[in-house]
């Protein structure tokens, strides 16, 4: 159809081509580091370097197929990783690197406290806001055959109340 559509698509898929690798490479170097921390020493090993990445590609994998959309990712990626980046990251380095327990250190453990509690709070919201407030199952949400069958969710429908006796017709 249009060419100008067809670059933007072109140029879409080559940057989800080329940057799901570099985050691989580094999801899978800091996993190598956290479960085995002698890996650095120990040098490559193909063995391992295949179960980690066919964990990793297989989590993202399961993640993005039952994700209702995308909604989701970005609500809890942006409770997560937004407080963790602004507030917790920094506190703890500063926690870490502190050589004497003093009021700045105490400070900074509090602002800790009340950044993993905001957290929380926001990731719960988000969770309850797409899982537990909706009632129209997952797979329906964004399928248009499930507008008959949970007419709640269409607006314009004007159906029959004697055959969908859960339609809902208040004024």
């Amino acid at each position: 159809a249009d060419p100008l559509v067809g670059a933007v698509r072109l140029a879409f898929t080559f940057a989800i081509t080329t940057t799901y690798p570099f985050a691989l490479f580094a999801a899978r170097r800091s996993l190598d580091m956290l479960l085995i921390p002698a890996a650095a020493s120990q040098g490559f090993s193909a063995s391992r370097f295949m179960a980690e990445t066919l964990a990793l590609v297989s989590l993202s994998l399961s993640l993005a197929i039952l994700a209702p959309g995308v909604r989701i990712v970005f609500a809890l990626s942006g409770a997560v990783f937004a407080t963790m980046i602004a507030y917790v990251i920094p506190t703890m380095c500063y926690v870490r690197l502190s050589s004497a327990f003093d009021l700045h250190c105490i400070l900074s453990m509090l602002i800790l406290w009340v950044a993993l509690m905001l957290g929380g709070v926001s990731t719960w919201a988000n969770i309850k806001g797409v899982f537990l407030e909706d009632p129209t199952p997952l797979h329906c949400r964004a399928a248009s055959h499930c507008l008959i069958q949970y007419p709640k969710r269409n607006l314009t429908s004007k159906l029959n109340p004697e055959t969908h006796p859960d339609t809902n017709h208040s004024p």
